[in-house]
């Protein structure tokens, strides 16, 4: 999977510099989600990792990606699963929490209710750490055309649909974002995509098209945020002592770095 889907070296590079600084050997690391980067960093720093995600089958899954690198890490962690707003995280706990694009499965009008869970299952001047994906609102003005457009000229040689059918996802998805929600719409997608295709002859092109309809582009619909309000959020519950970008990765895509920022 490319980034920015899954992490990349830049990012873990933020993370990594994060968890030294604030924490290290023995200290208790909350970690929302699967994602196999975080695990790792936090299980080479000799941290006690505490994982909370949707699903069991999905930290197993990603445990194996986390075993390569950092065996026995995954028999050390303790798992919760379960829906964020009902697991009974202890309260004053936690030294640190990482949630890379934790807030894609937030809603942002139920990101204060989250927001304030979280900083109650830190102790008190513990660290806040994520990645968060800020709407691109140029692609929100932009024709469904003239965005299949800008996807043809970043790959003019379509050979890697496991690079190319995430991108543009990527692209499609800012534009099928709907502000009243804060939420993609994966069938406005596919809809958009399905009319588009009866316009193009190119074969090449088709079978790409046919490819991403198949896979239906992305699995699930995400919810993105404006910086303002996101950041007011935060500032209710926290203090920002850090907002960074990381280092753009060798990709056609590497522009979108600044809808990544990090908070701290």
């Amino acid at each position: 999977i490319p980034w920015p889907w899954q992490v990349g070296s830049g990012d873990e590079a933020l993370y990594r510099r994060i968890l030294l600084a604030h924490g290290g050997r023995g200290c208790r690391v909350l970690i929302l989600g699967a994602t196999p980067a975080l695990r790792i960093i936090a299980a080479e720093a000799g941290a006690e990792v505490v994982c909370a995600d949707f699903s069991f089958p999905m930290l197993s899954r990603m445990g194996k990606y986390v075993e390569k690198k950092a065996p026995g890490a995954v028999e050390r962690e303790i798992w919760f699963r379960g829906d964020w707003f009902k697991i009974p995280f202890p309260e004053n706990y936690f030294d640190i929490v990482f949630g890379d694009n934790a807030l894609l499965f937030v809603s942002p009008a139920a990101h204060h209710d989250f927001l304030e869970r979280v900083s109650r299952a830190m102790k008190p001047g513990g660290i806040f750490m994520t990645r968060v994906r800020i709407v691109n609102e140029r692609l929100q003005n932009m024709t469904p055309a003239s965005i299949f457009d800008e996807f043809w000229k970043r790959f003019p040689a379509i050979a890697n649909y496991e690079l190319t059918i995430p991108y543009l996802s990527l692209l499609l998805l800012d534009w099928s974002w709907d502000e009243k929600t804060g939420k993609t719409s994966r069938q406005k997608i596919a809809e958009t995509t399905t009319a588009y295709h009866k316009s193009v002859s190119q074969k090449e092109k088709r079978r790409f098209l046919d490819a991403f309809l198949k896979r239906s582009g992305i699995g699930i619909d995400f919810y993105f945020a404006k910086e303002k309000g996101l950041e007011e959020a935060l500032d209710r519950y926290f203090k920002i002592v850090e907002k960074s970008y990381a280092a753009a990765p060798s990709s056609p895509m590497a522009d979108f770095v600044s809808f990544y920022p990090f908070y701290l």
